[in-house]
């Protein structure tokens, strides 16, 4: 990696990742997970404020990030995941519920298993009052507000490098 994209935009959505990497390893530690996806909350959430603070100073990547800001504003999953933010810095703990239900008819690599099996879900509550529908899966939803991120960093560093290039 060259040295205009090492930013600590950057580290803190690696941070993040690392976070999520931490709950996935830990299998059933509850406790682990929990504290994980907390760290993974309040580590994405600051990716976009290091951004922005990496940005000034620089009109046209200010400008540019700017408009990606009203764009964001719009996506509920962002909304989401800026609410869990604010109330596990400032309120409380988000503490996944577990759901657990018997699963029939289990497949693995093509050859039916016999007897029946027990599924288990980590889900965050209140989803609904965002995203009409969703199953709230920690994982499903903590992975695509990842994958906003990561693009958007993506696109902000090329962004940034073309300033820099311009710049010099």
């Amino acid at each position: 990696m060259n040295k205009a994209n090492q930013t600590e935009t950057l580290m803190k959505l690696r941070d993040a990742a690392t976070q999520m990497k931490l709950a996935l390893d830990s299998k059933s530690d509850i406790e682990v997970i929990r504290s994980c996806v907390n760290s993974f909350i309040s580590h994405a959430r600051s990716v976009t404020f290091v951004m922005q603070r990496e940005s000034s100073g620089y009109p046209e990547l200010e400008e540019w990030y700017l408009q990606k800001q009203e764009e964001l504003k719009t996506n509920p999953l962002l909304k989401f995941f800026n609410d869990r933010r604010v109330y596990s810095i400032h309120k409380g703990v988000v503490a996944p519920t577990i759901r657990s239900t018997p699963a029939y008819n289990i497949t693995v690599n093509g050859i039916q298993q016999p007897g029946t099996g027990t599924m288990t879900v980590l889900q965050f509550e209140g989803v609904d009052k965002f995203i009409q529908g969703s199953s709230g899966n920690v994982f499903r939803m903590c992975e695509e507000y990842f994958v906003i991120l990561k693009q958007l960093v993506h696109q902000w560093l090329l962004e940034r490098q073309k300033y820099l290039q311009n710049k010099a």
